[in-house]
């Protein structure tokens, strides 16, 4: 469930792992932050930790039940994002 989402869909949980907090990330499923959530291009916490190459967040929303298929709408994936960003 998405609670507490924007107009433009992020959620704290989407910021955190943008910016690369995997301490509050953990924090955020303390409370039952979802990894399903999606932005309005279909963005979600994993997408925006594999574009900045944050591989903790990465991991630890891996083991929360993200979706590594996950895909932005038009087509992007956590991998193609990592790797345009020069990211292993």
């Amino acid at each position: 469930m998405c609670k507490m989402s924007f107009k433009s869909g992020t959620t704290a949980l989407f910021f955190a792992a943008q910016q690369g907090h995997n301490d509050v990330v953990r924090f955020l499923f303390g409370f039952g932050a979802s990894t399903e959530c999606r932005t309005k291009d279909g963005g979600t916490a994993l997408l925006a930790a594999s574009q900045y190459g944050h591989m903790q967040v990465v991991e630890t929303l891996l083991k929360h039940g993200a979706n590594i298929h996950d895909q932005l709408y038009d087509g992007a994936t956590a991998l193609f994002l990592a790797a345009q960003g020069g990211y292993l």
